[in-house]
């Protein structure tokens, strides 16, 4: 995907800007880490972080609770199961206490941009980020189900991290509502 992106900047020449929408462990500068054996590897963003540092922006998305569609489990008491390859539409409650998205969530607005740039360097603000809290991490699959994994079981779909690390700026939403498809029309 980063070769992808560079070839096409190259192509158009050196003005050129781009504007990429992908998820947060696509986009983010950090390398993305996984419970699995696919372990630790690049991401997308981190591959273009290497090639462009400070000239790419990164903007990471965050949401306190709603709906969204994915693939995933259908049945939450067998998260190992296989996989539905439709989508489906799923909810989620607010975010736990600790996460990323429950702070930002409890600043009381519900659509925002947080310049991860303006965090002061000392102070509780950093510092709590340095703690590496949780953030979710949903794509396109899903299940409510738990990780098999060295206890305490580990849920999918959130990360630990510093938000600085990943982003330059982390878009909040307080609910999201899921896409809907719109019928195909007829040919004609």
């Amino acid at each position: 995907m980063a070769d992808n992106v560079s070839a096409l900047l190259e192509a158009e020449g050196p003005q050129t800007k781009a504007l990429l929408l992908a998820h947060n462990e696509h986009v983010q500068r950090a390398p993305v880490s996984w419970f699995s054996p696919m372990g630790t590897f690049s991401s997308m963003g981190n591959f273009l972080h290497a090639r462009f540092g400070t000239e790419q922006a990164v903007i990471g998305f965050s949401f306190n609770q709603g709906s969204f569609r994915a693939v995933g489990t259908i049945d939450s008491r067998d998260p190992g199961g296989a996989y539905d390859t439709r989508m489906h539409e799923w909810v989620v409650g607010a975010a736990p206490a600790h996460f990323v998205d429950a702070a930002l969530a409890r600043t009381g607005l519900p659509l925002f941009a947080l310049n991860l740039k303006a965090v002061p360097q000392n102070g509780s603000v950093a510092q709590w980020m340095a703690s590496k809290p949780w953030q979710r991490a949903i794509g396109s699959s899903f299940s409510h189900g738990t990780v098999n994994a060295p206890p305490p079981p580990i849920k999918p779909y959130q990360k630990s991290g510093d938000p600085r690390d990943r982003y330059d700026v982390l878009v909040f939403v307080e609910s999201t509502t899921a896409t809907h498809n719109i019928p195909r029309r007829a040919k004609v």
